[in-house]
């Protein structure tokens, strides 16, 4: 608001909370007592503005959120259940074909961590089995 609209105005205020703001004043860095009523009035005629807006509004953003959600949760859990599927494959495959050694796993645990990385998690199973793991 430009200082050439500004016009004084006298208000009776409770001492307790002409303290407490003043300790906001300090605490958020306000130039003055005045500057700081003025933005907590802007933003109270603010928030009831919005209050009265945002019945109809609300429960449009909040259908829109709501169906993407569906939409996003279904994905992720798909995608959860393919690797779940794979995890449990290799686990079976591991325990029941294997002879590794630690030197031997940590190097394909940090394999896997950089396949999974260069990939954003979409390493296939398949490709894994009938391909050279290490020349990825």
């Amino acid at each position: 608001m430009g200082s050439s609209k500004m016009k004084r105005v006298g208000l009776y205020l409770n001492e307790d909370l002409i303290k407490r703001a003043d300790v906001l004043v300090s605490e958020l860095g306000y130039g003055s007592r005045n500057e700081f009523f003025r933005r907590a009035v802007e933003e109270y005629i603010t928030n009831c503005i919005l209050k009265e807006e945002e019945k109809p509004l609300s429960k449009k953003v909040a259908g829109a959120i709501k169906s993407y959600s569906k939409d996003t949760n279904r994905t992720i859990a798909q995608a959860m259940f393919r690797y779940a599927v794979q995890l449990e494959m290799l686990t079976y495959l591991v325990g029941n074909n294997s002879s590794l050694n630690e030197y031997e796993l940590s190097r394909i645990r940090k394999q896997a961590i950089k396949n999974v990385k260069s990939t954003y998690g979409a390493v296939d199973f398949d490709c894994i089995l009938y391909q050279s793991y290490f020349d990825k």
